[in-house]
């Protein structure tokens, strides 16, 4: 059997805090247009009828600050965090940036979807303040969301920005499989400091390489991830990019899976464009599907068809 999965990471600000602050007018277009984003992929997939996998922040799903101070306090937030939240960051009217719960709930409720844990809040398990307590506690605190919103238990989970870490933790937190890294990719060039542009640079040079594959064998415990779906690439670097997706699926043996994967925020900007180009990659993959017998599975699907 050979097999493509496709996973999306939901995660708005939570994702870049690290990155922007209190200073809400860097990328605000592409995070203010995710939520949109999110809900015309999940009506696009549901149209293709193509299963995706959709790890999502768990905070994500709560209406406000409130809301979310129910469950963690201030001070648990900060020390998930490497700088302390900001007044700013808790106004009101800043809750787009933080808070999508009818999106959440439409993603569950689509019948090709799955909901998969990006941690309760975007947590960088490979940073030093992030210990085997709090990575443990998180997943408990999703969980227990998640069953209350949606009365389910996610089984699947995305490691924010890659940062793989306490693997052995996840039957603790009902985590049954998670998106490996890719090829050549590891936790450490993941990290904050260990983000160097040298890294980000093989990663950018491998994902227009045409004739690379870094499709590969799936197992009941993780599915390594294939490429990352870049949406902003120049037209030429765009058509390099197709041609190895062309390459990736072309080279597929059996009991692989080609998985692909990217986030909601990557089409917040210039959304017709990019969108265009996701159509054009799904049409690809529906072709694999009906014309070569190729099965499109969640991550959870995937664990439960290993071996």
């Amino acid at each position: 059997m050979k097999t493509i999965s496709i996973s999306l990471d939901f995660e708005i600000r939570w994702g870049f805090r690290h990155l922007y602050l209190d200073n809400f007018a860097e990328y605000s277009r592409n995070l203010l247009g995710a939520d949109y984003a999110a809900n015309k992929l999940c009506e696009i997939l549901d149209d293709y009828k193509i299963p995706s996998s959709w790890a999502v922040v768990g905070s994500l799903a709560l209406n406000n600050w409130d809301e979310l101070f129910t469950h963690i306090n201030l001070q648990q937030l900060n020390k998930t965090s490497f700088f302390n939240f900001s007044k700013k960051e808790l106004l009101d009217s800043n809750l787009n940036y933080y808070f999508a719960p009818n999106t959440v709930a439409y993603i569950n409720s689509n019948k090709f979807t799955e909901l998969c844990s990006h941690t309760f809040n975007h947590i960088f398990c490979s940073e030093k303040n992030i210990t085997k307590e709090i990575f443990v506690n998180d997943g408990q605190l999703i969980k227990k969301v998640f069953n209350e919103k949606f009365n389910i238990v996610p089984t699947s989970l995305v490691f924010p920005r890659n940062q793989k870490k306490y693997v052995e933790c996840l039957n603790k937190i009902g985590i049954k499989h998670y998106r490996e890294l890719e090829i050549g990719d590891d936790s450490d060039s993941n990290t904050l400091d260990g983000n160097t542009l040298n890294k980000q640079a093989i990663r950018y040079l491998t994902s227009i390489n045409p004739f690379i594959k870094h499709s590969t064998n799936f197992n009941k415990s993780y599915s390594i991830a294939s490429m990352f779906l870049r949406l902003n690439l120049p037209n030429a670097l765009w058509k390099l990019h197709v041609y190895r997706i062309k390459n990736e699926l072309n080279k597929l043996d059996n009991n692989e899976c080609f998985h692909l994967w990217w986030h909601p925020h990557n089409l917040g900007d210039y959304f017709d464009i990019r969108i265009k180009r996701v159509r054009e990659i799904l049409n690809i993959i529906n072709f694999y599907r009906n014309e070569k017998d190729y099965k499109i599975l969640t991550m959870d699907q995937l664990g439960k068809q290993a071996f």
